[in-house]
């Protein structure tokens, strides 16, 4: 995992000292200043999202112009290997039907396999639990069960408190079923950010005044561009090992056939890192 920061500010504007120096030593930022009415200025911070992401995210600044006055970026790189017993097997990928939320069905591709997963279940939903690495990191995934929505199970995990539950992630025999997926996905949070009490950061009123010299600031987007994939991809190669026994329990089948939910974690503080629903893993 991979955190970087940047400022990007309009070169003639003077950045308070006391700001820069919190921003440097908190935040390990790159503080830069630019031209914004240059074309190219937009490509450059373009090039350092691509950079931070592994290229996974490219395109985020559309254009900028003479009165910017100031970004923010910060970006997040994730890539999780499954842990080797617990990695797929790229043949037993078939094409399952999918159902979607209005009852109509799809063919997407369903991975497969069989294990001793941590998996937990109540009147709402069955989670089952994916490894990753050294088991810093894991994908929980939450199936609602049949006659509870999707949004009511949203619901349910949303409830404060709830990580916080007793509920046990038991390990279980499963065999699980899990379509591949792969989400690209950009969202303003302003409307969000002003319900959750934040109105004034929009509207003009807040105050910025400890970052610039002799300038007033107001903010007027907050964007966010997300992308995730889950495949086989790196589990190829150990994957023989999850089907190699011959002998096993009974494994409860948990087949992921119709929307659901993901989290990736870390395990040690239950940061959640992302999180989403799928609704169709056919579409991006």
């Amino acid at each position: 995992m991979a955190i970087a920061n940047s400022i990007w500010y309009k070169k003639d504007a003077i950045l308070k000292s006391d700001f820069k120096e919190s921003i440097e030593k908190w935040h390990n930022a790159e503080i830069k200043g630019v031209d914004f009415s240059l074309p190219t200025t937009k490509n450059e911070m373009n090039q350092w999202c691509s950079d931070n992401t592994n290229n996974l995210i490219k395109n985020v600044i559309e254009e900028t112009n003479a009165s910017d006055l100031i970004y923010l970026m910060n970006a997040l790189y994730f890539k999780g290997q499954l842990m080797q017993d617990y990695e797929f097997k790229e043949s037993n990928t078939r094409l399952l039907e999918f159902t979607l939320e209005d009852e109509s069905k799809t063919t997407v591709p369903i991975m497969n396999q069989r294990n001793h997963l941590r998996q937990v279940e109540n009147e709402v939903f069955t989670g089952v639990s994916l490894p990753f690495g050294n088991n810093a990191f894991s994908m929980r995934l939450f199936l609602p069960q049949e006659g509870v929505s999707l949004n009511e199970m949203v619901s349910e995990l949303a409830t404060p408190g709830y990580h916080a539950s007793s509920e046990e992630w038991e390990i279980g025999a499963i065999n699980l079923f899990m379509p591949k997926f792969k989400i690209a996905y950009k969202h303003s949070y302003n409307d969000v950010l002003t319900k959750m009490g934040m109105e004034k950061t929009f509207s003009g009123e807040g105050d910025y005044s400890g970052a610039f010299e002799g300038l007033d600031m107001s903010v007027s987007n907050v964007e966010q561009h997300t992308f995730l994939e889950v495949n086989e991809k790196g589990a190829e190669a150990a994957a023989v090992t999850v089907v190699n026994g011959t002998t096993a329990p009974l494994f409860r089948a948990v087949v992921f056939n119709r929307p659901f939910v993901f989290q990736i974690r870390e395990n040690s503080t239950g940061c959640v890192l992302f999180m989403g629903r799928v609704g169709n893993p056919a579409m991006q």
